[in-house]
């Protein structure tokens, strides 16, 4: 599981930052809404690759119905 939290939201783009359940290591993703591209800051600590695809894939969601709250869970199984 993860938290998202929102930091930056205009027509361009959308920042969040997001971090794994349990960890104080949070790691910035943008998306630009023009294009739909997403960049993500390099982690400053090892992170595993299945949290930076959840948050990818939840701000893909999140774009495809143009809806960007504030936070956002993201849980799996």
């Amino acid at each position: 599981m993860l938290k998202m939290k929102k930091m930056f939201d205009d027509n361009d783009r959308v920042i969040y930052i997001f971090s794994p359940e349990g960890s104080k290591q949070t790691v910035e993703i943008l998306l630009d809404k023009k294009t739909g591209k997403v960049e993500t800051q390099k982690p400053k600590e090892r992170m595993d690759n299945i949290y930076i695809g959840h948050a990818i894939f939840a701000l893909k969601k999140m774009a495809k119905k143009n809806l960007f709250p504030d936070t956002k869970t993201v849980a799996w199984y």
